[in-house]
């Protein structure tokens, strides 16, 4: 049993919480997951109010104090700050060029990590913005086993590659005086900034550091992937294309991608979860039962699966309406929040039991802080539209009618949401429209 050191919340689960290296005499720390995120968040949020800080301070030295070489360099210090952040965009779509130009598959640009702050497309590739801007990822995925060494070297080789023709491209068209000869302490260094921050990149991810899992140590690597790693692989690929499908309400083809996948991976329970979560989307409840009722007395999943299972199955009671089933949904929905409780996903889930069994106030409370945790639009209206339902029972019909216009509004043409809405009040127009929560992924 681990046990985070600043909520106390505690699971069984392996390989999800934080801990943090010593540093001299200092005591090592561990997170769960969403205090690790916090951590995160407020560290990035001090790191921007310090560059800002630091900006405006330097701005007014170098206006005003030209002599004092404070104000410079920390106006220098910001450049290059920024210039990290900069350059990895176009690291990110070296990846994702080169992945493309070999027929590859390219799902998106990940910037950053945490919570999303902006989608878009960029030069024909989707790209998340998160609000952590450390690093960054291309998500890719294989269909083919043939040259799939090689695929993988030059994809993963094309994003220090960037960084390191950006580098010879200024040191061989910018005059180097421009480059070098201003001092830090006196000017600006955009040129500088701009080398050493690529510099730095290029060196940081060519470092064969396995914990990380840099280019350079997949490069190290690529030549020895195995057979089972590959068809690993593979399989992910299926299973991506399945929650891009489920992404943009393509229902249908989501089921269609996990079955595709499980004919060549039949054993793979990312896959069988995915057709789960898919089958959850169309409203077959019952075919989503029994595969989740087949894993979870399979004896073959670890405690993690074991938990997510719990969780889909516990929707899938819920979403039957069967009263019959709400024993079975309270009990796995328990167990699952017990494990993992920090995840939206399962705190929405065991708020919609909790809201089936009467416990009006708890199960509220856990909907409302789920929902605004939760990434997909689907899944946020389907919790929009379980607030609606239970607003309704507690007699709070503004907030039910607020909650169900939220719903509406975030609605991608599924069924589950309208049910809801519809169930909320037959004879009110706002369960004319639907949405639904993707669940299995």
């Amino acid at each position: 049993m681990t046990r985070c050191d600043v909520c106390g919340t505690e699971s069984e689960l392996e390989g999800v919480f934080f801990t943090t290296s010593r540093v001299l005499a200092a005591k090592s720390k561990t997170y769960c997951p969403a205090c690790w995120e916090e951590r995160w968040r407020q560290e990035g949020h001090s790191s921007f109010r310090r560059l800002f800080f630091a900006a405006g301070l330097g701005l007014v030295a170098a206006l005003f104090l030209p002599s004092v070489f404070a104000g410079w360099m920390l106006l220098n210090f910001v450049l290059f700050e920024a210039s990290i952040l900069l350059a990895t965009l176009p690291h990110e779509l070296g990846h994702a060029v080169a992945a493309r130009a070999l027929g590859v598959r390219v799902f998106r640009i990940v910037i950053g990590f945490g919570r999303l702050l902006w989608m878009g497309r960029f030069l024909g590739f989707e790209v998340e913005l998160r609000n952590i801007p450390i690093g960054g990822t291309t998500q890719t995925g294989f269909h083919d086993v043939r040259f799939f060494r090689l695929k993988n070297a030059l994809v993963v080789a094309a994003g220090p590659l960037v960084n390191a023709v950006a580098i010879t491209v200024v040191l061989a068209w910018v005059p180097s005086a421009m480059i070098w000869e201003p001092s830090p302490f006196a000017d600006l260094t955009p040129w500088a900034a701009f080398v050493v921050a690529n510099a730095l990149i290029l060196i940081v991810n060519l470092a064969p550091i396995r914990r990380l899992e840099t280019d350079g140590w997949s490069l190290l690597t690529s030549p020895f992937i195995g057979r089972e790693a590959i068809d690993r692989s593979l399989a992910v690929s299926y299973v991506r294309e399945g929650l891009e499908a489920r992404r943009h309400a393509r229902h249908e083809d989501a089921l269609r991608w996990y079955e595709e996948g499980l004919v060549r991976f039949p054993r793979d329970h990312e896959l069988r979860l995915g057709r789960v979560g898919a089958l959850i989307d169309l409203a077959r409840y019952d075919l989503a039962r029994e595969e989740l009722v087949q894993l979870a007395e399979s004896g073959a999943i670890d405690l993690q699966t074991k938990t997510i299972v719990s969780n889909n199955l516990a929707w899938a009671d819920v979403m039957t309406r069967r009263q019959d089933l709400l024993e079975e949904a309270d009990r796995h929905s328990e167990d699952a929040f017990k494990q993992a409780g920090w995840f939206p996903e399962i705190q929405s889930t065991r708020g919609a039991v909790l809201v089936e069994k009467g416990r009006l106030d708890e199960g509220i409370e856990l909907l409302e802080k789920a929902l605004p945790q939760v990434e997909e639009v689907q899944d946020r209206a389907a919790i929009a539209g379980y607030l609606a339902l239970a607003e309704n029972r507690r007699g709070n019909r503004d907030a039910a009618e607020r909650y169900a216009k939220t719903a509406i509004a975030l609605h991608r043409g599924g069924r589950q949401t309208e049910r809801l809405l519809a169930e909320m009040d037959p004879e009110n127009d706002l369960s004319s429209s639907s949405g639904e929560p993707p669940r299995g992924s």
